[in-house]
């Protein structure tokens, strides 16, 4: 999606390769604002990358699926090393 419109906006995932901590990536395989495609090219070689791609979703996929997103981000959570730091 954003890749048919370079003249619209900057490339949002330009800078991805130079953040090497922790991303969580949740698309919606409908979205048509973004595009999951487009996501998906950015963190595919991020070594640090977890992406999952809900089907059906759109770009408002926070409501779409809010269940489903809550769990993957608590997994996600889940697997981040404690700062032992109070929340």
């Amino acid at each position: 999606m954003l890749s048919a419109h370079p003249d619209l906006v900057e490339d949002p995932y330009a800078h991805v390769g130079e953040y090497s901590g922790p991303i969580a990536a949740v698309l919606g395989r409908e979205d048509t604002h973004v595009g999951s495609r487009d996501a998906l090219s950015a963190f595919e070689n991020h070594p640090s990358a977890s992406v999952d791609v809900l089907h059906p979703a759109g770009h408002t996929l926070h409501l779409d699926r809010r269940e489903v997103m809550a769990a993957l981000f608590r997994e996600w959570l889940g697997r981040m090393p404690s700062s032992g730091r109070a929340v």
